[in-house]
């Protein structure tokens, strides 16, 4: 064991906390608990457990982030980090992986095989494409993709079947896969602010969606499978080309929110009233001249 400022480590965990010192300048601090946002890491059993550097100038994260073998918390926020070294697979514990707001332009292979990891935030870097091995984290619950350069997204992200909340806006995606009719457990779809133009029929197989985002694309129609979508109570379409609406939309009876506003709406389908759940409906800045008159049965 080494005593790193007071604390008693095993070597690996004391030389990895010694090198990250020698490049921030500083020394890291204890921290209370195993998920607090605080800089510094958190312990247990002379190993440590969790790790916080943001704010900082690292730029590079140490290839001996591998003797770490008891991390389960990385967060590695606003840290400059260009790159990630390959043996970031190697941290076979690791569940949750915060590397937002960087200037990461790919990720290594080897990130697929972080098999305990539940949750991946990549927010605000600048990523143009994904390994093909991000398919692999088929333990991944959460991804978050905001704020990147991605122009489309890899078929293998349809093999992470748990997955429950995909967050990829302000991208450039001009198209998704297919594959995402696997995701079999996603509740939530946020794919605003990009470049889409349509949106694949596969969606319809998203069984368990229940809030979905699309506004600020380039979208002049919706494929009649989004009525499928019986769970989905949020649904965000403003700021597209759209001109009509599916008649399958009269399916969507959970839905409680509906933004439509800044389309090119000439018409609302004549069943529209049947959606008994809607609550809040923004309909500004269409072409619309007349609404149905179903839209009076509406309870709320």
């Amino acid at each position: 064991m080494e005593n790193y400022n007071g604390v008693l480590l095993h070597k690996e965990d004391y030389i990895l906390l010694l090198e990250l010192e020698g490049i921030i300048g500083k020394k890291l601090p204890t921290l209370d608990d195993l998920e607090e946002d605080s800089f510094g890491y958190f312990h247990r059993g002379g190993h440590v457990i969790s790790l916080v550097v943001k704010n900082t100038d690292l730029k590079l994260l140490p290839e001996t982030i591998i003797y770490l073998k008891f991390l389960k918390f990385l967060k590695l926020e606003n840290a400059g980090i260009t790159s990630l070294p390959d043996t970031i697979g190697q941290i076979e514990s690791l569940e949750k992986l915060y590397l937002s707001r960087n200037k990461l332009k790919d990720l290594p292979e080897s990130i697929g095989m972080l098999n305990y990891l539940w949750e991946l935030y990549l927010d605000d870097n600048e990523l143009s494409v994904l390994p093909e091995s991000i398919g692999n984290l088929d333990s991944l619950e959460i991804i978050q993709l905001d704020g990147n350069k991605l122009t489309t997204l890899p078929k293998s992200i349809g093999k992470i079947t748990y997955l429950e909340k995909l967050h990829a806006s302000e991208n450039n995606l001009t198209n998704l896969p297919n594959s995402i009719r696997h995701f079999e457990y996603l509740e939530l779809l946020d794919l605003s602010d990009n470049s889409l133009k349509r949106i694949p029929r596969s969606i319809g197989k998203l069984n368990r969606l229940e809030e979905l985002y699309l506004s600020k694309n380039k979208l002049e129609r919706l494929p009649r499978s989004i009525g499928n979508l019986k769970y989905l109570w949020n649904l965000q379409l403003d700021d597209n080309y759209l001109t009509y609406l599916p008649r399958t939309f009269k399916r969507l009876k959970w839905l409680e929110v509906l933004q439509l506003d800044k389309n090119n709406l000439k018409s609302l389908p004549k069943s529209f009233g049947k959606m008994n759940n809607l609550e809040t409906i923004y309909l500004s800045r269409n072409n619309l001249t007349l609404l149905p008159k179903s839209i009076g049965s509406l309870n709320h």
